[in-house]
């Protein structure tokens, strides 16, 4: 079983001050970010950028695979299907898709995996109440196999 994660997404926030708000932190050529904190003016790579969300829950579903990094965005959506088609080409009955991050890529990965399982999908979503993901199973072709499932531990 594996979880398919659309897109990782990371958070700029020095890491040595910890200032996080967008028009602070800036770029400075590629992969290089400065703080702008007049205090602090820290230099750090993309490396040590922190994910915004904490995947771990997860993984009672299966091994967690990302299959877009969260630099790996833009307008040029092709070559970004062909990588995504040979990432997804053993998806099946067992796996899921934990939508997270640009909601092109969350329609592409959901066509491909689509495809690939007789229309067939399994997803999870984050239940806020119960504070852990929830299984959705739906078919995109017509087929009535809505059902939502609780995972207990």
């Amino acid at each position: 079983m594996t979880v398919y994660v659309v897109q990782e997404l990371k958070r700029n926030h020095c890491p040595k001050c910890g200032w996080s708000k967008p028009d602070w932190i800036k770029p400075v050529i590629e992969n290089r970010y400065r703080c702008k904190n007049w205090k602090c003016k820290h230099e750090w790579l993309d490396e040590n950028l922190q994910p915004t969300i904490d995947l771990t829950p997860a993984s009672v579903y299966g091994d967690i695979e990302i299959l877009i990094e969260s630099n790996n965005t833009g307008i040029a959506i092709q070559p970004l299907i062909s990588v995504l088609r040979s990432r997804l080409k053993d998806f099946n009955d067992d796996d899921y898709i934990l939508p997270v991050g640009d909601p092109v890529a969350i329609g592409v990965v959901t066509s491909i995996a689509s495809d690939n399982n007789r229309g067939q999908i399994k997803m999870l979503r984050w239940d806020r109440r119960l504070l852990r993901y929830i299984e959705i199973k739906f078919n995109t072709r017509g087929k009535s196999i809505v059902d939502i499932e609780r995972k207990t531990e």
